[in-house]
């Protein structure tokens, strides 16, 4: 916006997302010198919904899709959702098993969209539905074994917090493997790193929404 005279619009179907969009023209005049307030509200538009109406959307607000010069894709969660416990996205510390980017009124879901949260699928899906989301959608090299064992360990109790998830997954790891494994940045990895993202692309249908 400080770059360029363009009109952008911005789609999230988190509604918190909107909240911090509302807050933007008046952060950036604090902190941009020479920013007008008013010339950003102007230039920039928050729309609610989901990317795969995209098309949709932005007809609703007059622009055809032969006039977009750009599209630029932030996926995956946010910092805010990932800080936010309460969401379940992170499995750094303990909250509810959910991971719904959208978390508003089911009435407003478009026809054919699930409104399970994490634990539902880890609680209800068979284990080669889940051995299917863990490699297919996170490359997860122990896709099997997890699936196995969550669903074992389901029977005792079902799943409702991040961090009974993590336990599970962590202990049937084996320790050299533990020992070895590693992020893009040399870092030790988490081994449910790749299992909770598999499930929250599952959970919001993020492929989907890319496909269409």
């Amino acid at each position: 916006l400080d770059l360029t005279p363009a009109n952008i619009y911005s789609i999230d179907r988190d509604p918190s997302a909107q909240r911090l969009a509302q807050a933007l023209p008046a952060h950036l005049q604090e902190t941009l010198p020479g920013t007008c307030e008013d010339d950003i509200k102007r230039r920039f538009c928050f729309v609610p919904g989901r990317i795969r109406d995209m098309k949709k959307l932005l007809a609703a607000k007059d622009i055809q899709s032969g006039s977009v010069d750009a599209i630029l894709m932030d996926l995956g969660p946010s910092t805010g959702q990932l800080k936010d416990i309460s969401r379940g996205f992170s499995f750094m510390e303990d909250g509810p098993l959910d991971m719904r980017m959208d978390v508003s009124d089911p009435d407003n879901v478009p026809k054919g969209i699930s409104r399970r949260t994490a634990a539902d699928i880890v609680n209800n899906a068979s284990a080669r539905e889940l051995a299917y989301y863990f490699k297919t959608f996170a490359g997860e090299r122990y896709a099997t074994l997890y699936a196995k064992h969550i669903v074992v360990a389901r029977e005792r109790e079902k799943f409702r917090t991040t961090q009974q998830l993590v336990a599970v997954i962590g202990s049937v790891t084996p320790d050299e493997v533990k020992q070895r494994s590693r992020d893009a940045m040399g870092r030790p990895l988490n081994m449910a790193t790749r299992v909770f993202a598999a499930l929250r692309m599952a959970v919001n249908d993020e492929l989907g929404d890319l496909r269409r």
